[in-house]
């Protein structure tokens, strides 16, 4: 158990490590268009940049918004995935710290609960609560609709359409944390 109980807490720093790199990934690539953004325009007059409007970009630097909206939904996706992961891991964790925390009491060292600062709680922490991801959930969320959304109303000028997609794609975005949250609760298995 005590083997178990350092590999399975080595997964969970490990997948909380992997969770911060995809994020910074993630910003990297969001980044994209404003950078592309920037040196299209760089040589550009003020006066000129001044009546330039941001509906009226070119459809090439369009279509990387688009495609940038919708790389960042799935690596979104694997990013929820790296984080149930982590909370299986510590949840994994706080049972071995219980099997210890049990183990002491039936030969007789008495309670360790006094001892241990750390859960042994099997169902904490919660796949889903209002805490650090979920609000990058939401950042993530609102970069990828905003990009997909500038994309379609560039490109379809319909204001209406876009304005609904949009509002299915945030909630789409927020429907898959929250099912992926609830799959995870039902069957505690990775994948």
């Amino acid at each position: 158990m005590l083997k178990e109980y350092e590999s399975i807490a080595a997964a969970h720093f490990d997948a909380q490590t992997g969770l911060r790199q995809q994020f910074r990934f993630y910003l990297l690539i969001s980044a994209v268009p404003a950078t592309i953004l920037g040196l299209a325009f760089k040589d550009r007059s003020s006066a000129d940049l001044a009546k330039m409007h941001l509906f009226e970009l070119p459809h090439l630097l369009v279509y990387v918004f688009g495609v940038i909206g919708i790389l960042g939904i799935f690596m979104l996706l694997s990013i929820i995935h790296t984080a149930l992961d982590a909370t299986l891991y510590a949840r994994t964790v706080n049972g071995c710290r219980a099997y210890f925390a049990d183990r002491a009491l039936s030969i007789g060292m008495g309670p360790l609960g006094p001892y241990l600062k750390m859960p042994t709680d099997q169902n904490k922490p919660r796949y889903f609560h209002v805490r650090a991801f979920f609000w990058q959930v939401l950042f993530m969320a609102v970069i990828n609709t905003a990009y997909i959304g500038l994309a379609i109303q560039v490109l379809f000028e319909r204001t209406s359409t876009t304005l609904w997609i949009s509002g299915l794609l945030i909630a789409g975005q927020f429907g898959m944390y929250i099912g992926f949250c609830e799959l995870r609760r039902r069957k505690e298995v990775s994948g």
